[in-house]
């Protein structure tokens, strides 16, 4: 499914698997933003966010802690 569906998507509708497996096949797009936020931002806005993926995106790219 992560092939066939934009980042940003699997992450709106919460398809966490497959976010996984973008963070770690393809790190570079977790740098880049959409809608004025990054990936991070977008996952933390959603309830249902597994902590496993947001230490992912974490240790990926740190630096989007502070952005």
């Amino acid at each position: 499914m992560a092939n066939q569906v934009g980042f940003l998507t699997l992450i709106l509708v919460g398809q966490w698997s497959d976010v996984l497996k973008v963070i770690r096949t393809r790190p570079g797009e977790v740098k880049i933003w959409e809608n004025n936020l990054l990936p991070l931002s977008h996952a933390c806005r959603r309830s249902d966010v597994p902590i496993e993926v947001i230490e992912e995106f974490i240790k990926v790219y740190p630096e989007a802690v502070n952005r």
